[in-house]
């Protein structure tokens, strides 16, 4: 009887398991989703949102605008907050037209194609360890680290693909007032070069 009992109960177990993580990647999936809905809703014609940041190199060079990468987390609380309360504001969609919008996911779990290694060198050059790089997310933190020597999410780099960043990168911040100043100053710079 216990056999028989058994026999029932772990092909059930195993389903449950398997919806669960189905309904998991489904949510993400539409998180992300309606984190992308938020862009679109603006009468502004926007230039991506990016998923990689070669292309948003390749594509801003094509036509001269600065870029606005964001290193964010699928399951970042605070980046879910400024896409629904900061970039959706009426003034900041309106700055977010003149620049190309690069979203970096950090947690991004899918394997690259060709992993990378990476050396991390002490401040005389020495090699202290070897990193290899075999996720996206990994990647995209990489750059981050290597651009702006932090790991914090979100954090948003307004950069001229030319030279980097034109102003200090800014962190989370509550206030739409101070992000579009941000992004305005940026764009400003950018222009009058």
């Amino acid at each position: 009887m216990k056999k028989l009992l058994l026999l029932l109960i772990i092909p059930l177990f195993f389903s449950c398991k398997n919806n669960t993580e189905k309904e998991k990647t489904s949510k993400e999936n539409i998180i992300l989703n309606e984190s992308e809905s938020k862009y679109e809703e603006s009468n502004v014609a926007l230039e991506g949102p990016f998923y990689d940041y070669s292309e948003a190199v390749d594509y801003a060079k094509i036509v001269n605008k600065p870029i606005l990468i964001t290193f964010t987390g699928k399951a970042c609380v605070n980046a879910r907050k400024m896409e629904n309360h900061i970039l959706s504001n009426k003034e900041v969609k309106r700055l977010l037209g003149s620049v190309i919008i690069c979203n970096l996911y950090v947690d991004d779990r899918s394997n690259l194609e060709n992993p990378d290694t990476i050396y991390i060198t002490d401040n005389y050059g020495n090699i202290i360890r070897e990193k290899i790089i075999r996720t996206t997310g990994q990647k995209w933190m990489q750059l981050q680290i290597e651009k702006c020597q932090k790991t914090t999410q979100p954090y948003h780099i307004l950069d001229n693909w030319q030279d980097g960043p034109i102003l200090e990168p800014i962190a989370y911040t509550p206030d739409y007032k101070v992000f579009a100043k941000w992004l305005e100053n940026g764009i400003n710079e950018f222009y009058n070069k």
